[in-house]
């Protein structure tokens, strides 16, 4: 029962880790995000991506 216990928590965890990872990555494909990709344009700048 103590192990099962241990594994959803460790469980768990692993999961938030994973979505705050995917959160990261998703903002690093959008270029640092829309703010910063509308911040370039409205300077006359293009974003890379």
């Amino acid at each position: 029962m103590a192990k099962e216990m241990e594994f959803n928590k460790r469980e768990d965890t692993m999961r938030m880790l994973l979505s705050k990872l995917e959160q990261k990555t998703t903002k690093v494909y959008e270029g640092g995000g829309k703010k910063k990709i509308e911040a370039q344009h409205e300077l006359g700048k293009l974003s890379a991506r």
